[in-house]
């Protein structure tokens, strides 16, 4: 996961500007496909390396989007405040996703399958949340102003 986050470090210009707005549901859709492979076709230790490098890449590409995204629709004497409270809010996520994991597994019938099934729900809710974010055009009215 670590190796693929750097190389996506070095070439996410290129990726940012092949995929401008879409970058965003591209890395979630990539961390859901990653939880798929891990959990449903585990077969060796080579697919939990492809899913891991392909975790990577998704967190990789929708994190300094999210940094980007934040910096520009926010006022400027605001952009550290709300990147401080976008990142408590992605420690937290993290965090608590363990547990609302196991609480889905418990719900979808236990084990791995039960996990499977949350990290894909939860993953697709999470891709169609960010894509219509993303992707609605603000009215007028509601962009930020400089102080």
């Amino acid at each position: 996961m670590t190796i693929a986050g750097l190389v996506i470090g070095f070439a996410y210009s290129v990726f940012s500007k092949a995929l401008k707005k879409w970058i965003a549901p591209v890395g979630m859709f990539l961390c859901a496909l990653s939880l798929f492979f891990m959990f449903a076709i585990n077969t060796s230790i080579w697919i939990v390396y492809a899913a891991a490098a392909i975790m990577g890449v998704g967190i990789n590409l929708v994190s300094p989007y999210m940094y980007a995204y934040i910096s520009q629709i926010t006022p400027p004497r605001l952009v550290p405040v709300a990147l401080s409270i976008y990142m408590c809010a992605d420690n937290l996520a993290k965090y608590f996703g363990l547990c609302i994991l196991n609480f889905g597994a418990d719900v979808f019938g236990g084990g791995i399958s039960g996990q499977l099934m949350t990290g894909v729900v939860a993953g697709l809710i999470a891709a169609v949340i960010v894509f219509f974010v993303m992707t609605k055009k603000p009215k007028k009215d509601q962009l930020p102003t400089a102080a």
